[in-house]
C-alpha cells in the first residue's frame, strides 16, 4: 500500500487526486488504499465505490438508478461544503468508470415516490 500511497500523493495520479488524498484522515487512507487495491485486482465496480463513500462520507446513501443503468445518485446528508465535496469529487474520479454518471444530494435527500419518508415537505430536492 505504500507505493500506492507514494504515487497518489505524488501526483501519479493527477494533481486534484494528490490534493484531494490529504483531506482524509489516517485511518480512511486506509480504507482507500484497500479499495484501489481491491479495483486493481478485481476491476472497476459500483460496489467497490458504494463501499467507500458509505465507509468514508458520514450520513450518505449510494443509490443505482432504476431508470437509468448508467445513473448513480448519492445522497450526502451533511451541507454542502469546499472539503465534503472534494472528498467526493475524489471517490468518483477514483472509483466510477464510463458510462456512469453520479449526481450527489448534500444535505436534504431526494423525493423517491412510494418511499414516503423520503417526500417530506421543505425537507427534499426535486429531482
Amino acid at each position: 500500500k505504500e507505493p500506492l500511497y507514494r504515487d497518489l500523493v505524488g501526483g501519479a495520479l493527477g494533481y486534484e487526486s494528490a490534493r484531494a488524498i490529504r483531506l482524509f484522515m489516517r485511518d480512511s487512507l486506509e480504507v482507500i488504499l484497500s479499495g484501489l487495491l481491491r479495483q486493481y485486482q478485481t476491476g472497476s465496480s459500483l460496489d467497490i465505490f458504494r463501499d467507500m463513500v458509505e465507509e468514508l462520507i458520514p450520513r450518505s446513501i449510494v443509490y443505482h438508478s432504476n431508470s437509468n443503468a448508467n445513473e448513480v445518485l448519492v445522497y450526502v446528508g451533511l451541507k454542502k461544503g469546499r472539503k465534503i465535496m472534494a472528498k467526493m469529487d475524489f471517490l468518483v474520479e477514483m472509483f466510477i468508470e464510463l458510462p456512469y454518471s453520479v449526481d450527489v444530494y448534500y444535505e436534504y435527500h431526494f423525493g423517491i415516490l412510494g418511499m414516503e419518508d423520503t417526500m417530506k415537505i421543505d425537507e427534499i430536492m426535486m429531482y
